[in-house]
C-alpha cells in the first residue's frame, strides 16, 4: 500500500465511534452549521464511514471545543453525542431531510442525522442547503408528534423489544444465535468502554444480544 492510500475495509463495519462527549450547550443558531459539517463530511467520504466520522469529530471539535463521540452506521445514519444530552434529530421523509431538536429522557441522549443511504447524498449534491432550509421552517416536534412519526427516531425505548435490539446489532429479529453473536462482537470491538466507546451503549448493546439470543 503505498504512501498515503487509505486502507478500505472488506466488510463494512456497523460503527465507528470516538471518546463520549459534550453537546448539550450548543446554542440554537450553532445547530444548523453542526448539521452541515455532518453533511460536508458524508458527502465528501461517501465510500469511506471511518473517515466520514474522524472527519466530523474533529470539525465538531474544532468548532465547538468537543471532545465529541461520533456514530456512522451502515446507511449512514449518523449519531453526534455531547455529554450524555442530545442536539439534533433527523429523519429522512421522502427526498425532504426533517430537522427538530430533541431530548431524550433516557439520559443517553443521541442527536441523530439520518440518511436512508448513500443514493440519496449521492443523489442530492445540494442536501446542505436543502437541509438548512427545511431546518429553518420546521415546527418543534413534540412527543405526540414523533409518536405518530412512521420513521424510526432513534434513542431507545423504556423496555427493549426485539425490534429494537435488532435494530441495535443490525440483525433481523429472526437471526441465529450464530449471526447475533458475529455482529455483537463486531459492535463491542469499537465500542467498548475501555477503547473510549460509551458504557451506556455498551450495556444496550449487551442488552441487545441477551434478548435476541433467548
Amino acid at each position: 500500500m503505498s504512501a498515503g492510500e487509505v486502507k478500505k475495509t472488506e466488510e463494512p463495519l456497523i460503527f465507528h465511534t470516538y471518546p463520549l462527549c459534550k453537546y448539550s450547550d450548543m446554542r440554537e443558531e450553532m445547530k444548523q452549521e453542526a448539521i452541515e459539517i455532518c453533511v460536508t463530511a458524508t458527502e465528501k467520504y461517501t465510500d469511506n464511514h471511518e473517515l466520514a466520522a474522524r472527519s466530523i469529530k474533529e470539525n465538531l471539535d474544532n468548532r465547538f471545543g468537543g471532545p465529541f463521540h461520533v456514530v456512522i452506521g451502515e446507511s449512514y445514519a449518523c449519531a453526534v453525542t455531547y455529554q450524555a444530552t442530545s442536539l439534533l434529530y433527523m429523519y429522512n421523509a421522502g427526498n425532504i431531510a426533517i430537522l427538530a431538536s430533541t431530548l431524550i429522557a433516557t439520559g443517553l441522549g443521541l442527536a441523530v442525522v439520518g440518511f436512508t443511504g448513500r443514493y440519496i447524498i449521492k443523489k442530492m449534491p445540494h442536501l446542505s442547503q436543502k437541509m438548512a432550509e427545511v431546518y429553518k421552517n420546521v415546527p418543534k416536534l413534540n412527543p405526540k408528534t414523533l409518536a405518530n412519526s412512521k420513521y424510526y427516531k432513534g434513542g431507545f425505548e423504556p423496555k427493549m423489544t426485539r425490534r429494537e435490539a435488532s435494530l441495535i446489532l443490525d440483525v433481523s429479529p429472526t437471526a441465529s444465535k450464530m449471526k447475533v453473536k458475529q455482529q455483537f462482537k463486531k459492535i463491542m470491538a469499537v465500542n467498548h468502554p475501555d477503547r473510549g466507546g460509551s458504557p451506556y451503549i455498551a450495556a444496550k448493546i449487551n442488552e441487545a444480544k441477551d434478548l435476541l439470543e433467548k
